[in-house]
């Protein structure tokens, strides 16, 4: 009985640990929801660096040509989280 319940708990655990992943990656960055797109984000995301750094650290922005089709949202989000972590390591 007792293994049955083990087992029951870990169906449930691996399944709401499946759910809580999805919820995670289908959350679009705040930057990215107020709909200036990747670039825009990129750009307030040095902003905010900078601003933080208080003179320790400048961070600029520079973005050359446009993709020949929008960037899903899903590669926008990636690309602008792999841009945080960049600077996280820097800091």
């Amino acid at each position: 009985a007792a293994r049955r319940h083990v087992r029951t708990a870990t169906g449930i655990a691996e399944r709401n640990l499946a759910e809580a992943r999805r919820f995670v990656h289908d959350l679009a960055p705040a930057d990215l929801a107020e709909g200036g797109g990747l670039e825009a984000a990129l750009h307030a995301l040095a902003a905010r660096e900078t601003a933080q750094a208080q003179g320790a650290l400048t961070v600029r922005c520079h973005v050359e040509g446009t993709p020949h089709a929008p960037l899903p949202d899903r590669v926008q989000s990636a690309l602008l989280r792999i841009a945080q972590g960049a600077l996280a390591n820097v800091r």
